[in-house]
C-alpha cells in the first residue's frame, strides 16, 4: 500500500497495482441492512489481508463455489484485476466473524457502457441493476476469522 488519503467521506487507498475506497462504518448502506448491521471500518492491515487472499485464493474460491458455472482459471489474478477499482466494507456476521466485503468494479468500462454517467466510487457504493452492472462488478467477501475468500 502506497498511500491512504481522505478524499471524501471515504478514504482512498492506493497500491502498486490497485486503488480503492475504504467505506467507513458510519456510512449508511441501502442494501442487506440486516446482514450489514454490525460494521467496522477496515484498516490498512485488513486491506492487505484481503488483497493477499484475492491474489492467492481467487481461482480456488471460484472453482469450488457451486454458484459459479463455467469458471475459467485466471492466469495472473493481480494483473486481471489491475483495472478494477475496489470498494472495501467491513462487517461482523451472525457468527461474530469479521468480514471484508470487496467490490471489484471495472469502472472505466462501466462508465463507458453507461454513456459516461458519473458514478462516484470515491464517495458512494456503486450499485445498479441490469447486465451492465452484473458484467462489470464482482463482489467477494474475505472472512478474516477463517482466512477464506468467497463470493458474497
Amino acid at each position: 500500500i502506497d498511500s491512504i488519503v481522505r478524499e471524501s467521506h471515504f478514504e482512498i487507498i492506493k497500491g502498486t497495482d490497485f486503488k480503492g475506497a475504504i467505506i467507513p462504518a458510519d456510512y449508511e448502506v441501502n442494501f442487506n441492512k440486516d446482514q450489514l448491521a454490525h460494521r467496522f471500518t477496515p484498516t490498512r492491515e485488513d486491506i492487505i489481508e484481503a488483497e493477499i487472499a484475492l491474489t492467492e485464493n481467487y481461482n480456488k474460491s471460484m472453482k469450488n463455489d457451486s454458484r459459479v458455472y463455467g469458471f475459467k482459471k485466471v492466469k495472473n489474478v493481480r494483473s486481471h484485476f489491475n483495472n478494477y477499482i475496489r470498494q472495501y466494507l467491513g462487517y461482523v456476521n451472525e457468527k461474530g466473524e469479521r468480514i471484508i466485503w470487496i467490490q471489484l468494479v471495472q469502472y472505466e468500462r462501466l462508465q463507458k457502457e453507461l454513456d459516461n454517467i458519473q458514478l462516484d466510487w470515491k464517495s458512494e457504493i456503486i450499485s445498479g441493476l441490469g447486465d451492465v452492472f452484473y458484467e462489470n462488478i464482482t463482489i467477494l467477501a474475505y472472512n478474516k476469522n477463517r482466512d477464506k475468500l468467497m463470493i458474497w
